[in-house]
């Protein structure tokens, strides 16, 4: 018997013996969705009528028959604290709409969900300035009003401004350049009042410029790179094989909620040469190496740091134009060239990386999702730029895209 499954975090295909009695469905929409059997209030049948049965009643007996849709809603506070419970905890009450102030770069933010786990457990997804989504918490997360955020705000303008030494964009809501952390152009800076010096010095060992390695187009540029950067006795399809059975451990972690489909559809979806490879791969591979990732989009400037805090002992750098990653070597002032730096060394690295991206970006080296044409692979319908993409995967559920 196969049935669909719908839920609050998506949907999902389920398999069930011919015999098998509602016991057995729930506890398969625990395994796949997360919510305990007692949490879960189901439907079925058109028009959806609630399932009211005893657990051992057969599926066929309530008319639930192989092709059928089932959706189950959670119960709210039996799955766990509920989501205001859980705030309290936080001590952050926040709802879809809500702009904040994002820590770590010090931009402004809206909230486009508030998620609860089983384990319990609160996040959230906020739009930044350059229309991504990320996934976060709320220690990283100040409201607009508060000091904190005010003193971050304090000396911004309207719009971003250009770092006169490494040439990086920033957000008009940081006083340093998030890159070099040298001072914004009138803003007051602490070390300045001491009468120390805010340009930032050449050490010796330090990095002095990144070069670009040209990653082979064939739909495994991820791996091809971080292979050139980590462990190039390793092959694409070793460290695809890598993501899979970490995916594969941790069902829990790795849950459909996170992957976007069925751990078991995403092991065979990574697993398959022609699939790119993104943000869950970067995660997973960041702590199989215990190596700091940095990822630098070419088209806005912006650096992802996966694995960032985890205190790992090196940092690698890749270069992405949109639809392709590339590696980056450093080059230190002694000559030397290295693919990872150290902790000491991140600081000159990242100036040396961004200040290639300007180059880069200046050169057109990148594909702008705003305007890059893009084929569905399910119905080969063709989209322009990423808000079209998404608003056709919401629309008819269809994740896989290619450029036209």
């Amino acid at each position: 018997m196969k049935l669909r499954l719908g839920w609050d975090g998506g949907n999902s295909k389920i398999k069930l013996s011919n015999d098998a009695c509602l016991d057995d469905l729930c506890n398969i929409i625990e395994e796949v969705t997360g919510i305990k059997n007692s949490a879960q209030k189901l439907f079925g049948g058109y028009p959806p009528k609630h399932i009211s049965a005893t657990g051992a009643e057969p599926l066929k007996a309530l008319g639930i028959c192989s092709g059928d849709q089932v959706t189950c809603e959670c119960i709210p506070g039996i799955n766990g604290p509920s989501v205001q419970a859980l705030q309290a905890q936080v001590g952050v009450a926040l709802s879809k709409g809500v702009s904040m102030i994002y820590t770590p770069t010090g931009e402004q933010v809206t909230v486009t969900g508030v998620h609860h786990d089983d384990p319990p457990e609160l996040y959230y997804t906020v739009k930044m300035r350059d229309g991504r989504e990320k996934q976060t918490t709320a220690s990283k997360l100040q409201e607009v009003s508060s000091p904190a955020a005010d003193s971050v705000a304090a000396g911004a303008a309207d719009s971003e401004w250009v770092c006169a030494i490494c040439t990086l964009c920033n957000s008009p809501l940081v006083t340093k350049c998030n890159a070099c952390e040298t001072v914004r152009p009138g803003a007051v800076n602490s070390s300045a009042i001491a009468g120390e010096s805010t340009r930032p010095t050449t050490q010796v060992g330090t990095v002095s410029r990144a070069e670009l390695r040209k990653m082979p187009d064939d739909n495994s540029c991820l791996f091809h790179a971080l292979c050139h950067l980590l462990d190039p006795t390793k092959t694409a399809a070793e460290l695809r094989e890598i993501v899979a059975v970490a995916v594969k451990s941790d069902a829990i972690r790795w849950n459909i909620g996170t992957l976007g489909k069925d751990p078991w559809e995403y092991v065979l979806f990574i697993t398959d040469p022609k699939r790119w490879g993104g943000e869950v791969e970067l995660a997973i591979l960041s702590e199989h190496y215990r190596c700091e990732l940095a990822v630098t989009e070419v088209q806005s400037g912006r650096m992802d740091v996966y694995g960032q805090h985890k205190r790992y002992p090196n940092r690698v750098y890749l270069l992405f134009s949109g639809i392709h990653f590339d590696a980056v070597e450093l080059v230190e002032h002694n000559g030397t060239t290295n693919c990872q730096v150290c902790p000491n060394k991140t600081q000159s690295a990242d100036v040396a990386v961004a200040a290639l991206a300007t180059n880069l970006r200046a050169q057109g080296a990148f594909s702008d999702r705003d305007t890059l044409r893009l084929r569905c692979k399910v119905c080969n319908q063709v989209v322009c730029g990423d808000y079209e993409a998404r608003l056709h995967s919401g629309t008819y559920n269809h994740t896989e895209f290619v450029p036209a």
